[in-house]
């Protein structure tokens, strides 16, 4: 309304952004997880897997159908109206994950929805804070650290990415980031083999 001649608000600083601390998932950790819910809730083992190998984040695995399943070409197809960066992409599929899907969706509809209630297909979407109250039982159950989120599969897939010498921008399309800066800031993860790779 132009009641005063200059804004007030401009003198304030702004909030230093903390750096976001990236909890790595290492190897041996990932087997106590896999052998948690092979036992437990198999249906959860697709989305742990989904997020560390294909990179797909949480929220768009509960948006997902099972006709976008392609079994045939290895990939995911991800409409950009359920992707974060609203771009379409494909999400790659290793083989351990397509024998997972392929039992998974096997007398599925294409149109239910890849992960619905007991964690298999079906014709509603699930809620994410379902995922979160799993994963949060699987962590108390094995004594792992709250820092330990299930994105923090999705962190430790890129890294793994990264520590076998896949390029930024490889990456970066793999993981869906919208550009290069935001991938390259998991470069900066401590890399406890480091000493050794730099000796080699």
């Amino acid at each position: 309304k132009k009641y005063l001649a200059k804004n007030p608000f401009f003198g304030i600083p702004k909030k230093k952004k903390e750096k976001k601390k990236r909890t790595v998932v290492r190897a041996n950790v990932r087997d106590i997880i896999r052998d948690y819910f092979m036992e437990k809730q198999p249906g959860y083992l697709l989305i742990c897997e989904l997020v560390f190998h294909s990179l797909i984040r949480p929220t768009e695995i509960s948006r997902l159908r099972v006709r976008d399943v392609d079994l045939a070409n290895k990939v995911i197809h991800l409409d950009g109206s359920i992707t974060k960066t609203k771009f379409d992409r494909k999400a790659i599929l290793c083989d351990e994950l397509i024998d997972i899907l392929r039992e998974s969706i096997e007398n599925a509809h294409p149109n239910d929805f890849l992960v619905s209630n007991g964690y298999k297909p079906g014709a509603h979407a699930i809620s994410t804070k379902m995922y979160r109250k799993t994963w949060a039982k699987m962590r108390e159950d094995c004594d792992l650290p709250d820092t330990m989120q299930l994105y923090s599969l999705r962190d430790s897939g890129i890294i793994s990415l990264f520590d076998n010498g896949a390029d930024a921008n490889t990456v970066k399309q793999a993981a869906d980031h919208h550009n290069l800066n935001i991938t390259t800031i998991y470069c900066d993860h401590v890399d406890e083999d480091l000493v050794e790779k730099v000796r080699q």
